[in-house]
C-alpha cells in the first residue's frame, strides 16, 4: 500500500505492526513509482525501513546498468517479539532517517532521499499484521 499523496522531508510516520514466527514489515519511501495496467503501483529505486525478528534493516534498492542493486543503509540487531504488536517508525528531517521500533530509535545520514516522496507500507517474508499507522508532518 502506498499513499497517493507526496510528503515533504521533516515527517515522521509510525504504523502498528507485528507478524508471526518470522516476518518484515516495513515502510517504503519513494519517488519512483509506476502505474502498471491494473492499477497496481511498482516501486522503482526506493527506501525500506524494515522490521524483522532480530532488529530493524535500513536498505536502498536502485536500478544500476539495467540490474535492480540493493545497499544496505544501515542495520541494529535487538529482538523483536513475534506475535506481539509493536510500533515501527520513521522520520526524516533534513538529510538525517531517523527509524525505530518502540523505544529503541536509530539515526543515520542519508542524503539520497529526494525532497518529495510517497510512503507505503507493505509486508515481506512470512505472515505480516498492520493495525493502524499515522503520519505527522
Amino acid at each position: 500500500m502506498v499513499l497517493k499523496e507526496k510528503f515533504k522531508k521533516n515527517i515522521k510516520a509510525v504504523v502498528e505492526a507485528s507478524f508471526e514466527e518470522y516476518g518484515a514489515p516495513l515502510f517504503v519511501i519513494s519517488n519512483d513509482l509506476k502505474t502498471l495496467g491494473n492499477d497496481h503501483v511498482e516501486y522503482g529505486t526506493h527506501f525500506e525501513v524494515v522490521a524483522y525478528e532480530k532488529g530493524i534493516n535500513v536498505w536502498h534498492i536502485f536500478v544500476d546498468n539495467d540490474r535492480q542493486k540493493v545497499k544496505k543503509v544501515f542495520s541494529a540487531q535487538f529482538p523483536v517479539k513475534e506475535k506481539e504488536k509493536f510500533l515501527l517508525s520513521m522520520e526524516l528531517n533534513g538529510e538525517t532517517l531517523t527509524a525505530g521500533i518502540g523505544d529503541i530509535s536509530f539515526s543515520v545520514h542519508c542524503d539520497l532521499i529526494p525532497e518529495e516522496f510517497h510512503i507505503g507500507i507493505t509486508a515481506c517474508e512470512g505472515v505480516n499484521h498492520f493495525y493502524h499507522m499515522k503520519i505527522v508532518d
